[in-house]
């Protein structure tokens, strides 16, 4: 499970500052823009909190945690802004579906309270993906073994049918 962190700024100062201070304590990874942003996403990723500013030049934040949550849905979002008026507050939690609204200048204290909270929230999120996935892992193999005791000639043709599409896929992969 991965514990990275993505902050994503314009202003450069600030993003060489917030990696200073948190990089001893996390695994952290910087962009200057959103588009910045999405390409470490995509080649980077993935990555458990994202942290990006709200006023950016040609991509604001809001569009750029749409965008990250179509790449990464499992991933935790945050904003840190400046500008923290209630219709921004509100399309960052509508449209963006952000964990933590914070707004600058932001304590030391509360930015590392809040990632680790969003820490722990991608946790809690990839475990129940992880628990679900199990479930049905596991419901899928108890049905094919009560199918096996009550119509076992139907449990053949599902193993071959399995096996024939087992073959297609792998043709298909090479």
């Amino acid at each position: 499970m991965t514990d990275k962190i993505l902050l994503v700024d314009d202003e450069i100062l600030l993003l060489n500052s917030l990696r200073r201070e948190l990089s001893t304590q996390y695994n952290i990874d910087v962009a200057e823009s959103g588009f910045e942003g999405l390409e470490k996403i995509s080649s980077s990723g993935p990555y458990a909190v994202i942290v990006s500013d709200f006023r950016m030049p040609k991509m604001d934040g809001i569009k750029f945690l749409t965008q990250a949550m179509d790449l990464a849905p499992n991933t935790v979002r945050m904003i840190l802004t400046g500008n923290a008026d209630l219709p921004t507050a509100m399309d960052a939690i509508n449209k963006g579906q952000i964990f933590r609204f914070l707004s600058k200048p932001c304590s030391g204290k509360l930015l590392t309270q809040s990632l680790n909270a969003g820490l722990r929230q991608y946790q809690l999120i990839m475990s129940e993906k992880e628990l679900l996935e199990n479930t049905l892992k596991e419901s899928i193999s108890m049905l094919t073994e009560v199918l096996a005791i009550v119509n076992p000639k139907a449990y053949g043709r599902s193993l071959r049918t399995q096996q024939l599409v087992a073959h297609i896929v792998k043709e298909a992969k090479n």
